[in-house]
């Protein structure tokens, strides 16, 4: 019973793998069926070969994956065989990828404006953060100064009650002598005339 080897678009039959490309192809070896396929220039003409090795190229899920290529090499079979019954699948492979190559271009388009706004972003964050810090060392600063000039407030509130103390017990002693001023006159030099001068 015949092996046979799908690709996508591409039947291969295993028993008909005469050529080191075709052997590769049957066998699942991308990369030497895209190394051969490069290096042989007598399989760029031909509409099989051309079409196959696209094939290998278009295949994302292939390490020989080269869109590029594939489009080139599907474009090829497109100008050069028109007739031929791979032509029509061509020019959809190559619609495929080039609307995947607008898909990437705009994802790189969009990746850079990303980044840009995260650049942009990512700078307003650290001048935020350095006016925060700026902000955080000012109120530092002015706590600190409050605190000194609360305990500076509350040694001259101790100084104005002493010197109230002292001003009303000064007051207060003042007092007392204006009274004994008053019980006692003759403090005041004006004294009364001893009776014995009279005898």
């Amino acid at each position: 019973m015949m092996r046979r080897w799908l690709l996508p678009g591409v039947l291969i039959a295993a028993g008909c793998a005469t050529t080191p490309f075709e052997r590769h192809l049957a066998a699942g070896r991308w990369d030497d069926a895209a190394r051969v396929f490069r290096a042989d220039s007598s399989l760029h003409d031909k509409p099989d070969a051309l079409y196959r090795a696209a094939i290998v190229f278009a295949s994302p899920d292939r390490e020989s994956f080269d869109p590029a290529t594939a489009r080139e090499l599907f474009a090829r079979l497109a100008e050069k065989h028109p007739g031929s019954k791979y032509t029509k699948s061509a020019l959809h492979y190559i619609e495929l990828l080039d609307e995947i190559e607008r898909v990437r271009i705009a994802g790189l388009v969009r990746e850079r404006q990303l980044q840009q706004e995260i650049r942009q972003l990512q700078a307003e964050v650290d001048r935020l953060k350095s006016d925060i810090a700026v902000l955080e060392a000012q109120i530092a600063a002015q706590t600190r100064d409050a605190e000194s000039m609360a305990a500076l407030v509350g040694r001259l509130e101790e100084s104005l009650r002493r010197c109230e103390e002292q001003l009303n017990d000064a007051r207060v002693e003042l007092n007392n002598l204006k009274a004994i001023d008053l019980r006692n006159p003759q403090r005041s030099g004006t004294g009364t005339v001893d009776s014995s001068a009279n005898r």
